[in-house]
């Protein structure tokens, strides 16, 4: 059976925790050998970092500029030779086949937008309606957390008809931990975006009030975050601009820990990472994390610069530090990618299976 991967989040990220698992999923199915793997992508795909990873031949990419798409850029048809016998039609990123015979399957990463955590207001309603109606036509719905299939059924009780599963990430730094070096421990490190809801001004504040130096790992810092932190007198900082994973490994095992004060996430990757190498994390109690970080995290109940300073205090204390980087490797072991893996292929094989009957179509 064809199943067509649309690559759009190529298109909209050059790195991130979707990305790496997009690619993952990609490389792991065809790898199975089990099915006909086509791919959606534009050029800009190319500038994605975990996208040039990946060797897809030529002949199996679908060019979007041959695309037809409606003036919403989230339904999409693909070529009549493919949409002749039922196909699974799987997005990266909420866009949903129109085809007849397409069977739909959306991941859920989370409901960031629903929350009114990210964008205009304006921007959230219209993004929540079209994931909404891209999630409405999907036979098969993974979320990446008990956590976020909760907050789908909650939303979306109708939806419950549907198939449901829950599919965990997993660590995307990977190097050997035998290649790492340990030393470190005199910083403190944020990965990843600083929107508003990752609330990275309290981090700062964090790093500042202990007088420890910051790493930022992700994008170049903008004009208006360098005007924002001169208010915290005395923070010394670094950017590591888009580190590749051997850098990132050297990051996370040089850390004294990982500040992850955001507010909602459906996973939380940076997480998971940190704790494969040995970085205590600090997080918050609130949606998915304490789901992700199990016992081998600390956790902040709010947004309390007293309380996060006492907690990180704490990891000077070598016993106690052992314990909790111990119970986070323990903790990391629940999370592969070879199981994430393994759960689409077994749903692409069930829809295959089920397609003649969900379609009403007789045998093909």
């Amino acid at each position: 059976m064809i199943i067509v991967f649309d690559n759009i989040i190529f298109s909209l990220q050059r790195a991130g925790g979707i990305s790496a698992f997009w690619s993952k999923l990609i490389r792991g199915t065809m790898e199975s050998g089990l099915f006909d793997c086509r791919f959606i992508e534009d050029d800009n795909a190319r500038k994605n970092i975990f996208r040039r990873e990946l060797k897809i031949p030529e002949e199996k990419i679908i060019h979007s500029r041959r695309l037809s798409i409606r003036s919403l850029l989230f339904a999409v048809k693909v070529p009549s030779k493919i949409s002749r016998k039922p196909f699974i039609f799987h997005s990266s990123y909420y866009r949903q086949c129109i085809d007849s015979k397409a069977i739909n399957v959306t991941t859920v990463h989370d409901f960031i937008h629903e929350n009114g955590l990210q964008g205009s207001w304006v921007s959230r309603r219209v993004f929540s309606i079209v994931k909404r109606n891209v999630m409405s036509a999907s036979r098969a719905l993974i979320c990446v957390s008990r956590t976020t299939r909760d907050e789908l059924l909650k939303r979306y009780p109708s939806f419950g008809d549907k198939i449901i599963d829950v599919a965990y990430n997993a660590p995307v730094v990977r190097e050997s931990a035998s290649k790492v070096p340990k030393k470190g421990k005199e910083y403190l490190l944020f990965v990843g975006a600083r929107g508003g809801y990752k609330h990275f001004m309290f981090a700062c504040r964090l790093a500042a009030m202990e007088r420890m130096k910051l790493v930022i790992a992700g994008e170049p810092i903008k004009a208006k975050e360098r005007l924002a932190l001169l208010k915290y007198w005395g923070l010394k900082y670094e950017v590591e601009l888009r580190p590749d994973n051997k850098r990132m490994a050297q990051l996370y095992a040089g850390a004294h820990c990982l500040l992850y004060p955001s507010e909602m996430e459906g996973f939380g990757l940076p997480i998971v990472e940190a704790q494969s190498y040995g970085c205590p994390v600090l997080t918050m109690k609130r949606s998915a994390m304490p789901e992700t970080g199990g016992a081998g995290a600390l956790y902040l109940s709010d947004y309390d610069v007293r309380q996060g300073l006492e907690l990180m205090r704490k990891l000077r204390n070598r016993s106690f530090r052992s314990k909790l980087v111990a119970l986070g490797k323990q903790n990391v072991q629940r999370f592969s990618w070879e199981n994430a893996v393994d759960s689409y292929i077994a749903l692409y094989k069930r829809l295959a299976e089920e397609s003649n009957d969900y379609l009403g179509l007789s045998a093909v």
